[in-house]
């Protein structure tokens, strides 16, 4: 066990840091979306109460 670590370990935590970056970055723009799409439910809603 501690040959495989030495061996792909390094190649381990490579792939693990950009996963967990990917991860982090499919969750920013999912709360982006929804803020964009919060902020266009206000607007239209201020538009038709002008109306």
């Amino acid at each position: 066990m501690n040959e495989l670590m030495k061996k792909y370990g390094g190649l381990i935590l490579f792939y693990g840091i950009i996963v967990l970056g990917v991860l982090m970055l499919n969750e920013r723009f999912r709360y982006l979306n929804n803020q964009t799409s919060w902020n266009n439910y206000e607007m239209n809603y201020e538009i038709a109460y002008q109306n």
